[in-house]
């Protein structure tokens, strides 16, 4: 009904509104082109608010996310990409009653940089950090993920690349795909990637 719904957006702390496992996310974006098309940007800025039960106990979450990409065309198909995104997270544990159990904050910073050479392969780096500390215990843990990554384009439809270093596991999304990833640290992975 309509009040249910009005609870949900305004993001209400209430027990007929959690038990409802309420989504809301908002999020806004500026791009374009500039420098006679040679430079595209794009400027993002993300609240995701969303409720789960667990065995009857409820996860809060709430994440402000502000991600941003830069490309910048260096013509004959080359190109530099940088993709930069920071994100502070909540997630509290709360009893049915909504009292709260225990919350994890979570600091992140991520980017990778991309230089695409003649649209036939590209070499990244990537970097990312996060910071947790919850709160009981009150002491903060670090971590640093680093890799590198060589792609190339075999025809229209197959990829080949080999990427070294360290990648944070996790819930990863691309291209409106989210899929659960499991950590993977100081290796290589060689990946091909066709489409059919």
């Amino acid at each position: 009904d309509i009040l249910n719904n009005l609870n949900v957006l305004k993001n209400n702390e209430s027990l007929e509104n959690y038990s409802l496992y309420p989504f809301r996310q908002i999020y806004s974006e500026l791009s374009g082109y500039t420098m006679k098309d040679k430079f595209y940007f794009k400027l993002g800025i993300d609240q995701l608010d969303k409720v789960k039960l667990y065995n009857s106990v409820f996860q809060k979450t709430a994440a402000f996310t502000l991600p941003t990409m830069f490309t910048y065309s260096l013509g004959g198909g080359n190109s530099i990409t940088s993709y930069i995104e920071y994100q502070n997270k909540e997630v509290s544990l709360m009893n049915p009653d909504l009292s709260i159990i225990n919350t994890d904050f979570y600091l992140e910073n991520y980017l990778s940089l991309t230089y695409n050479y003649s649209n036939f392969v590209s070499f990244s780096l990537f970097y990312e950090d996060e910071t947790h500390e919850d709160s009981i215990n009150k002491v903060p843990k670090a971590d640093i993920w680093r890799g590198y990554d060589i792609t190339a384009k075999l025809n229209s439809t197959s990829q080949f690349s080999v990427f070294y270093g360290s990648q944070k596991g996790g819930l990863v999304c691309a291209n409106g795909v989210c899929a659960e990833q499991p950590g993977f640290d100081d290796g290589i992975k060689v990946t091909l990637r066709t489409i059919f």
